[in-house]
């Protein structure tokens, strides 16, 4: 549980700014439109906001998600069980045990890094988008 907050913690400021960034820019005449179309705030944000900023929530994600992912410092800092290990930590944990061959390191940092490449691949073109959209101002 620790592990989750503290990451959070690391990530959620990082993802709120890029959020700000592309919410700033945001055309406020849109959501007004919605609101004398009878939409209320709820439903402007739901069926408005929501849809244009897929991109950046997208973004944002995947940024949140690859710092967590390849996060060693909480992994090493937090978690005592050896059970519990992120993927980073027991791969710093395999080089100092009696298995230190570089073949079965890289093997594990490949593995590893798989789902990572599955992720940032998926959302390529999302990214794309997300950061060229928040980047203008």
């Amino acid at each position: 549980m620790g592990l989750i907050l503290a990451n959070s913690t690391a990530a959620v400021p990082f993802a709120i700014i890029l959020m700000r960034s592309f919410m700033t820019r945001l055309d406020y005449e849109i959501i007004e439109a919605s609101t004398i179309d009878g939409l209320g705030a709820v439903g402007s944000f739901t069926r408005i906001v929501v849809p244009i900023s897929r991109n950046a929530v997208i973004t944002a994600a995947v940024f949140t998600f690859l710092f967590a992912w390849g996060d060693l410092l909480f992994g090493l800092t937090l978690v005592t069980q050896t059970d519990m290990y992120p993927v980073t930590v027991f791969i710093y944990a395999l080089t100092n045990s009696k298995l230190n061959t570089w073949a079965t390191v890289m093997a594990m940092s490949l593995i590893a890094s798989l789902p990572a490449l599955v992720v940032i691949f998926s959302a390529q073109r999302f990214v794309k988008a997300g950061i060229a959209a928040g980047s203008s101002r």
